[in-house]
């Protein structure tokens, strides 16, 4: 669905605010752009690491600053959007560089985020970003190295 130019600047201007706080550490600047809703959502890569609720997603990203060493720039290397009414989804591809334990880091990941409109301005209810699985290559649907033990059910 096409996106209106003016949603999409909004939108984006938002996006571009959090990711710039997260960057730089400026926590209460990224979560004045979250939505005040109960159920605010952070995903992140690690098995533990499903925040909900605004203060679990701050801590969350107050962990990611206690555990690196200066800013953490985050280069969108792809993105794309679309909304109907009052309601934006992005979705894209990203480099994060830290620095952690004195050594440089680059991940590459995906991230998908979800905006609603409150009132006047646009609000982040649920940013998710993730990481591909480093045993899968490029065209396979499944690692061809063994994933280790699968829960069923």
């Amino acid at each position: 669905m096409p996106v209106d130019a003016q949603v999409e600047q909004q939108v984006n201007q938002v996006f571009d605010r959090i990711m710039k706080a997260y960057e730089s550490g400026k926590i209460d600047e990224a979560m004045g752009d979250m939505a005040s809703d109960a159920d605010v959502t952070l995903i992140e890569p690690g098995p533990d690491a499903i925040h909900t609720g605004q203060s679990d997603v701050r801590g969350a990203i107050q962990a990611d600053w206690d555990a690196t060493e200066g800013d953490n720039p985050v280069r969108i290397t792809r993105k794309w959007m679309t909304s109907e009414g009052n309601v934006a989804w992005i979705s894209g591809e990203q480099e994060i560089s830290v620095k952690y334990n004195g050594q440089p880091m680059t991940m590459s990941g995906r991230f998908t985020a979800i905006a609603k409109r409150q009132g006047d301005d646009w609000k982040f209810h649920t940013l998710h970003f993730s990481t591909p699985f480093p045993g899968r290559q490029a065209g396979e649907a499944w690692p061809s190295q063994a994933m280790g033990t699968v829960k069923a059910g």
